[in-house]
Formats: structure tokens, sequence, C-alpha cells
């Protein structure tokens, strides 16, 4: 499930298991399910979790639970008023801070006058 910032619903994806999968003492190959890749577009929170909630009692078995995530190609992104001020500006968290924005002007933050 993935929520905005204001942990409202976003989009989500689920995938059942089917019934051939059940457990029946046999040696019976496993299943395995895979969701299409969601790209998340703004910042936000997912939540992921497996449940069986079957209505009768069958044993079900999770093994080798893997989420991929990957950063995007975006380091920075920042858009300007016309008159040079900044707004709805974006830095990927954990990289390295870029000092020279539009037209090569360096931003000044060692003063805090956000020039």
């Amino acid at each position: 499930m993935v929520l905005d910032q204001n942990q409202n619903y976003i989009t989500s994806a689920y995938k059942q298991i089917s019934s051939s999968a059940k457990e029946t003492g046999a040696d019976i190959p496993h299943q395995n399910l895979k969701i299409n890749p969601i790209t998340i577009t703004k910042p936000g929170y997912v939540y992921i979790y497996l449940s069986n909630e079957t209505g009768s009692r069958i044993e079900v078995f999770f093994d080798d639970f893997k989420v991929s995530h990957e950063n995007s190609l975006i380091v920075q992104k920042d858009d300007y008023y016309p008159f040079g001020l900044t707004f709805n500006s974006y830095q990927r968290p954990g990289s390295v801070g870029q000092k020279y924005l539009y037209q090569g002007k360096e931003f000044l933050d060692d003063l805090n006058l956000n020039i």
C-alpha cells in the first residue's frame, strides 16, 4: 500500500495464492508470486505485509520474501519563480548537496541568509 506524506492512500497491489498451492503433505512445487513494479512518484510511505485471510484453517508458509528498492536517477530538482526564488525543490536523501544552482550561482547556506 502506497501512501503520501499525509498518509493518504495513493495505490496498492496484491497477489492471491491459488488453491493449487495448498499443502497436502505431498511434495508439490511452491507457488512463486511476483507483483509488477510500483513506481513511487512523490515522498510518502510504503506499507508491505503478508497475511493469511482464509476462512478455513490452511497452513501457509511465506519463504523468501523480497522487496527491491531502487533509487531514481534524479538527485536534485529545483523550480524557480521568474525573479529567481526557488519553490517545489527536491533533493534525494543521502545525496551530496549541489551548491551551484541556476545559472551557476552558488547557494550560500553557511550564514543562514538563504541566498
